[in-house]
């Protein structure tokens, strides 16, 4: 379901900004079109996530943990530029129809000809997104602040107590955490949608897109 609504955020956002309206029911069918595409990418980034996973434990394991920091310094740079990379992956599978082996070059095209506006964006929805991720989360922690208590507190009947009251606090949360999380999502695929479509020269019905500059080879 979750690989379905992404296909069909991306689609119906493309649709809408070519001009046309997009109902629920519609972006849904347009995200079944996209589905074996769209998971059979996520399976090779969770193969990649696993050997790299892989490596860098064998790295640290065989450095005593020496080499830690340079490969965290690392890490966090390399990090962001690859979910750059996958988030207009994933929108360039969809909005140009394209295979899972064709959306790697394709992308990567684009963002070496257009890395500065890539980047900027990249920094505004990853930074942005994580920042308001944490800000929907504090009211999770908040409800742990009676379990946390009666623990502190070693009294059986308050642990129970404290349970009850947390648990009673995160089930009342969680629809307001789901819809707000729902809301992020729609706004964040819109956001990479927009900005593949800009990157690639692609603007809304009746505009003049932007040309695309691709130097030659040196």
């Amino acid at each position: 379901l979750g690989v379905i609504g992404t296909g069909g955020l991306i689609a119906g956002f493309k649709r809408a900004d070519e001009g046309h309206d997009v109902r629920l029911g519609e972006a849904f069918r347009m995200g079944t079109k996209y589905f074996w595409r769209l998971l059979g990418f996520r399976l090779l980034l969770v193969l990649f996530g696993i050997v790299v996973a892989l490596i860098v434990a064998a790295a640290v394991v065989g450095s005593l943990g020496i080499c830690l920091i340079p490969l965290i310094c690392l890490g966090l740079p390399l990090g962001f530029a690859i979910g750059v990379y996958i988030s207009l992956c994933q929108v360039a599978l969809v909005d140009d129809d394209l295979s899972v082996m064709q959306v790697f070059g394709r992308v990567w095209e684009t963002v070496r000809t257009h890395y500065g506006p890539a980047a900027l964006m990249g920094v505004i929805l990853v930074i942005g997104g994580f920042v308001v991720g944490l800000v929907m989360a504090i009211p999770v922690f908040l409800v742990m602040v009676p379990l946390m208590v009666s623990l502190a507190g070693n009294d059986p009947t308050a642990l129970t107590t404290g349970a009850i009251l947390s648990g009673v606090c995160f089930v009342a949360y969680l629809p307001v955490l789901l819809l707000l999380n729902s809301v992020l999502q729609t706004y964040l695929n819109g956001a990479w949608t927009l900005t593949y479509r800009r990157l690639t020269g692609k603007g809304p019905a009746g505009a003049a897109p932007a040309a695309v500059v691709i130097p030659p080879p040196a």
